[in-house]
């Protein structure tokens, strides 16, 4: 009878690559500029490889970034709260339930935009991080154009033109308060709940509360993939 060539791994060995991979994960952590011992202090145990590796890639690249902010716009003081390590909890705790890269990539502008010296409030920070699970990539695709060109208000047929399917995704902006619909607000109406979609030269507008959490959750990109090809329709600003 033929030797089996099967490797039995021990539950010793299994343990010692696990453990590897939480360092290597400490370390990545350790590096990020500014904020790396304030996430390692706050770092809990994963056990899931998966998981492991999302959150090694998440801070890799955080630190990426970090690396081109200049100390003078870091608030420091603000770093040493306990708000801030709440925030940062709550931060990996969903980055580690998500595989959206757009909502994982928007979380990382969380931390980004939460250590500058221009940061809104806590509470305001925790209302943003309460919206960011109702988005989806259709929704940051809308978004995203908005942001890195720079408009405020668009005629809603402009942009069914360029984005066929994204009625319900306007409906869902308009109720989640990020989109307001300017002529319910001439005609006295409540921002209660939007059921029907606006009507094709209706505008619609950033509120003041969407305005600022898109400005908190997005970087402007000219050059980022949604942009071009939205570009490419000949979508923009309204006249």
């Amino acid at each position: 009878m033929k030797k089996s060539k099967n490797k039995i791994i021990s539950p010793d060995n299994k343990l010692a690559k696990q453990e590897k991979l939480e360092i290597a994960v400490k370390a990545a952590i350790e590096k990020i500029p500014f904020i790396g011992s304030i996430i390692s202090n706050a770092y809990f145990e994963v056990r899931n490889r998966k998981l492991m590796h999302r959150l090694e890639s998440f801070c890799n690249q955080l630190g990426t970034e970090l690396m081109y902010l200049k100390e003078k716009n870091v608030d420091k003081n603000f770093l040493q709260t306990d708000e801030f390590s709440d925030i940062i909890d709550e931060v990996f705790q969903r980055v580690l339930k998500v595989s959206n890269e757009e909502r994982i990539r928007a979380y990382r502008n969380v931390l980004i935009s939460s250590i500058v010296i221009t940061h809104p409030s806590y509470d305001e920070i925790e209302i943003f991080l309460t919206k960011l699970p109702l988005l989806s990539t259709a929704h940051f695709t809308i978004l995203r154009y908005f942001q890195d060109n720079n408009i405020n208000v668009c005629r809603y047929k402009d942009i069914k033109a360029n984005y066929p399917d994204s009625g319900n995704i306007i409906i869902d902006l308009l109720n989640i308060g990020i989109f307001f619909r300017p002529l319910l607000g001439i005609l006295g109406g409540e921002q209660l709940e939007y059921k029907g979609e606006p009507g094709p030269n209706e505008e619609i507008n950033f509120t003041p509360f969407g305005k600022n959490f898109v400005d908190f959750i997005l970087k402007k990109g000219k050059n980022n993939e949604a942009t071009l090809r939205a570009k490419a329709r000949g979508f923009g600003p309204l006249a």
